[in-house]
């Protein structure tokens, strides 16, 4: 515990301090690399938010969680950060629901598996408003996943967005009460 009460300190995912035997890129991957993760961008940071957010659920360690957020938020500001952080769980258990198994590589890896290679291009798709290559293979929970995951990116993409700038009519079509007040 830090001084006057405050929580403990944040502990590493775990799983990010993998062994050196399966880490990346010192070793080779345990599956074969369909792609290189890239080096900045939202597709890392939602990659690498994908990869926390299953290895927390592999492990329970919140601290995986807690590296989910940190880099989602780095990349995207708290706000859009924890939509990522959110909607990266929630499209992790769509596929659970769905039967769709995914390989997630493990967080420190430089590749992308062909499961990460095929969700950056369906993300990069939806975020510059083409179809998804995919579709026809995906189930529709999947596919709902993923457009709501590129929610967050493509309106960071495009600026600021200031809830200041919606007129009284907007936000009262949008439901959103607890502004008006």
């Amino acid at each position: 515990m830090t001084g006057g009460g405050m929580s403990p300190l944040p502990r590493r995912c775990p799983l990010a301090a993998a062994p050196a035997e399966i880490a990346c890129p010192d070793r080779a991957c345990r599956a074969e690399a369909a792609a290189a993760l890239p080096r900045e961008g939202p597709e890392r940071a939602l990659v690498l938010a994908l990869r926390f957010v299953a290895a927390a659920a592999e492990t329970g360690d919140a601290a995986c969680f807690d590296a989910a957020f940190a880099e989602a938020e780095a990349a995207f500001g708290p706000r859009d950060g924890a939509l990522v952080v959110a909607r990266s769980a929630a499209l992790l258990r769509a596929a659970r629901r769905e039967g769709v198994a995914l390989l997630l590589l493990l967080p420190p890896c430089r590749s992308l598996s062909a499961d990460e290679a095929d969700l950056v291009a369906a993300l990069t798709a939806l975020r510059s408003g083409r179809p998804i290559a995919a579709r026809d293979r995906l189930p529709q929970a999947l596919r709902l996943a993923l457009a709501d995951l590129a929610v967050p990116v493509r309106h960071r993409s495009l600026g600021p967005f200031e809830t200041t700038d919606w007129t009284r009519s907007e936000l009262e079509a949008a439901q959103f009460p607890a502004v008006l007040s």
